[in-house]
């Protein structure tokens, strides 16, 4: 039998409308996958990774779908005009390699050439803090540190002598500037053609006279760094990702940054780095109020911790504020997991911090995996009418009781987070959802681990309405239960309704 396309679009806006999705809406994700655009948001286009090497991970599956990395201005020109085009060609690999699982990659382009570095003489001043470098007969640098007294004079702190070896993190010399723009036009120009077609570049990683990245003054960084290859990377057709501004730095200063360098058109993402879901409030507002409201806002990077917890609080907050910010367009907003792999060794560095913890998932994996998994599928939104006792509503802060609801597909998954008071002294919380029990087909607590505790027998009719009472603890023994006691944020748990 033939159906007209007609008639086959009607139905399957009914089918979009039949399962909680505004008719608006429905008919705006046809169109766009009658173009094989956008279909809408999802868990695993919110969500990255660093420095993976294994496209092969199972968390690409649901959980991932960017992947960032460096391609270094060192590796690819060792020493000046010297390039190593065999080390782009193996990038280019890595990325084909990651593309066959439906996987972006974003490169960041850093850091200075050891031969291109200023080795001038040269001081900046950071608040308090103003440090000189001065070079020596030797080759090496007298480095000192001044820190601001009341009567505004400047007192030496440290002196110190740099060998030179580690030059990567100073700025680029003025009479380079062409090399650091060539090295950016090359890996640009041959990421963006085909089979590549690599879209988003970020422009070094944390520049802040602080971090460690970065070892002069901020103005130098955007005038000589940033805004020079960004004029290059909108050129040759791609997006410019800011270079994740640190968690050291207040975000008005990043905001100020911007204001003093004309820099808010140079840029299509905002990035920022270990900083709270209340921070992307303050980067709206402040790009908003600028006439920049459609940049994209990511972190590029989050977590870094041991704490188990980390990524069921912190996921569904970030996840529950990009759905209620108008997420109306692909790659808008993302959390990109640092990093991808930690030693399985309570000796080793980053212990517990990576997603994988030697060759198994670690609590951060196996929690991500199963927010990904509950959460799997296209066009993900927010569900409302969802109540619960004792009161939990929507909060940014990562400590906080709070609660979202989701709807993908059939399911509405709810996200608990209960602070340490209320989890320890509430055995139990009460859900309300605005469903008939004749529209539930199946009701259950989903650990972070994905331990599942089936609870359709305990749903209570009441009205136009049901209710459910839930174990705060759930299961005794599982992973996950270790994990909510271990954690200094939220403990956090699942409730999935399937609808029929």
């Amino acid at each position: 039998m033939r159906v007209s396309s007609h008639l086959l679009l009607c139905f399957i806006v009914r089918v979009y409308v039949g399962v909680g999705v505004p008719l608006a809406q429905a008919q705006s994700l046809i169109h766009q996958s009658s173009r094989g655009a956008w279909p809408g948001p999802s868990f695993r286009e919110f969500s990255g990774v660093n420095q993976s090497g294994d496209a092969q991970s199972r968390l690409f599956d649901n959980a991932l779908s960017w992947n960032r990395n460096d391609i270094s201005w060192g590796n690819l020109e060792p020493r000046a005009g010297v390039w190593q085009q065999a080390e782009l060609d193996q990038w280019g690999q890595r990325i084909l390699a990651f593309r066959q699982r439906g996987v972006s990659f974003l490169p960041i382009l850093d850091y200075t050439a050891q031969w291109a570095a200023d080795r001038s003489a040269r001081q900046w001043e950071h608040g308090n803090t103003r440090w000189q470098v001065q070079p020596r007969d030797d080759h090496k640098f007298d480095v000192s540190t001044f820190s601001r007294q009341p009567d505004g004079t400047w007192k030496l702190e440290q002196k110190k002598v740099d060998d030179g070896n580690h030059l990567s993190t100073w700025p680029i010399a003025a009479e380079h500037r062409a090399d650091w723009e060539n090295y950016v036009r090359r890996v640009v120009k041959y990421l963006r053609q085909p089979p590549y077609n690599v879209e988003y570049f970020q422009i070094w990683n944390e520049a802040y006279p602080t971090s460690g990245f970065w070892n002069g003054d901020l103005n130098t960084y955007i005038q000589r760094v940033h805004l020079p290859a960004a004029k290059i990377i909108h050129e040759l057709g791609g997006k410019v990702v800011y270079g994740g501004w640190p968690c050291i730095g207040p975000i008005d200063e990043f905001v100020a940054l911007l204001d003093r360098n004309q820099a808010w058109n140079s840029l299509d993402v905002l990035d920022v780095h270990y900083l709270p879901v209340s921070v992307f409030e303050t980067l709206r507002g402040a790009a908003t109020q600028r006439g920049y409201a459609t940049l994209a806002i990511w972190q590029t990077e989050v977590a870094f911790t041991s704490d188990p917890g980390f990524v069921g609080t912190t996921y569904p907050r970030a996840l529950y504020w990009a759905l209620s910010h108008g997420w109306n367009r692909a790659n808008q907003y993302k959390l990109f997991f640092f990093p991808q792999w930690a030693p399985d060794d309570p000796k080793a560095y980053g212990y517990q911090t990576g997603l994988n913890a030697g060759d198994h998932l670690s609590p951060h994996g196996q929690s991500l995996l199963t927010l990904a998994n509950e959460l799997k599928g296209v066009a993900v939104r927010l569900y409302f009418g969802v109540t619960a006792t004792p009161d939990l509503k929507p909060q940014a802060d990562e400590k906080a009781n709070a609660l979202e609801a989701f709807a993908v597909e059939k399911h509405i998954v709810v996200a608990v987070h209960l602070d340490a008071k209320t989890y320890n002294t509430s055995p139990t919380i009460t859900l309300h959802w605005p469903l008939m029990r004749s529209q539930i087909l199946k009701a259950e607590r989903v650990d972070l681990a994905g331990e599942r505790l089936n609870l359709t027998d305990k749903l209570t009719p009441v009205g136009n309405a049901v209710m459910l009472e839930v174990d705060t603890k759930g299961l005794p023994g599982t992973p996950a239960r270790a994990w909510n006691d271990k954690t200094s944020a939220a403990r956090t748990f699942l409730v999935v309704l399937t609808q029929k």
